[in-house]
């Protein structure tokens, strides 16, 4: 089992601004599954990729984007990892607590067992990877729903939880 960094999350209106931007272009940018089979297969890198990132305070960095995957639909796939100390895994409390303030993916389920509730344990699938670089990433996917327009045809960007 990997180690795991017990640092704090900071999350103010700057980082919320900034996450909020992080998403939007993320959608203007989704990779449909066409796109990601061939990037895929040929073994490219998501284009702009520092684009899709954001450092979180007290050292975390996080990757957002928005995908479509054979199995599962339209997806968001966020990537949280320690930037301060890439060696270690970020810690669970901390990783809900971006996806909950800054990604507003919320638990539906309460009231349960300990250790089964959670925004962690709702997740499509949590992988725990180990890059080349050493540095460890945990990475989660959620649904995604497309936005719904107002009565004037604007898109309102809504994340389904």
């Amino acid at each position: 089992m990997a180690n795991i960094s017990m640092r704090p999350v900071v999350i103010d209106d700057a980082v919320r601004d900034r996450a909020k931007k992080l998403m939007a272009f993320a959608y203007e940018h989704r990779e449909n599954l066409e796109e990601s089979r061939k990037r895929r297969s040929t073994g490219t890198l998501l284009k702009d990729a520092q684009a899709f990132t954001m450092a979180v305070p007290q050292g975390y960095h996080v990757a957002y984007t928005i995908e479509q995957d054979v199995n599962l639909g339209w997806v968001q796939r966020i990537s949280v990892w320690n930037q301060s100390s890439p060696k270690f895994a970020p810690q669970p409390n901390a990783v809900a607590e971006i996806l909950t303030q800054l990604f507003d993916i919320r638990a539906k389920r309460l009231g349960v067992p300990p250790g089964k509730e959670g925004v962690l344990n709702e997740a499509l699938s949590v992988n725990q990877t180990e890059l080349p670089n050493a540095c460890i990433v945990v990475e989660l996917l959620y649904p995604f729903a497309f936005p719904k327009t107002d009565s004037v045809g604007r898109e309102q960007l809504h994340v389904e939880q």
